[in-house]
């Protein structure tokens, strides 16, 4: 996620964009206090995000992320964010794993769920949950989602393919514990 603008860096010290202005981290200013961080770009939406993620700055957990359609979609910087010398870490928590029977949530090559929140092409990773994996599927496997409706996906092992339409054969695993995951932001 981009956090320093890459604009009128002479020198080499970090720039904080505000969006009016851009103002650097320099010696003078980092003796007297260091700088501020007043806005932050979303690089990686990220997928799979049901609710806002925590977001941390500099420690400083009380920013706020915005989500829409299942992705990061901009990121406020509230409360303290002063007095940096040096870039802070930009941390977004993971989304939530969503849970499926992998017996009977499986079926015609597809996966229901209540309200998934995945879109075509989103980035998923799969776990067996502890049960018998789903025919088709290798847990800790990254695959693509082909949203079907808003409680049934099906996946691909490319983007391509799911933008395409190219499903995975699928055929129902044990266990009420299978997960899909989304990408971090």
């Amino acid at each position: 996620m981009p956090l320093w603008t890459s604009t009128d860096n002479a020198g080499g010290k970090p720039k904080y964009d505000n969006g009016s202005d851009v103002s650097g981290v320099d010696t003078t200013e980092i003796s007297a206090g260091g700088d501020n961080v007043v806005s932050i770009a979303v690089g990686n939406a990220g997928t799979g995000y049901a609710s806002a993620p925590t977001v941390t700055v500099g420690g400083n957990t009380t920013s706020v992320a915005t989500v829409s359609g299942g992705k990061v979609t901009a990121l406020s910087v509230a409360g303290t964010n002063t007095g940096h010398t040096s870039p802070p870490a930009v941390t977004i928590a993971a989304p939530a794993a969503k849970t499926f029977n992998g017996a009977s949530a499986v079926g015609s090559n597809a996966i229901t769920f209540t309200a998934h929140g995945f879109a075509t092409g989103d980035e998923l990773t799969y776990a067996d949950g502890g049960g018998t994996v789903v025919g088709g599927l290798t847990t800790a496997t990254t695959y693509f989602a082909i949203r079907l409706t808003a409680d049934t996906l099906s996946l691909a092992t490319t983007v391509d393919n799911a933008n395409a339409g190219t499903v995975i054969t699928l055929t129902d695993g044990a266990g009420a514990s299978h997960t899909l995951t989304g990408v971090t932001a």
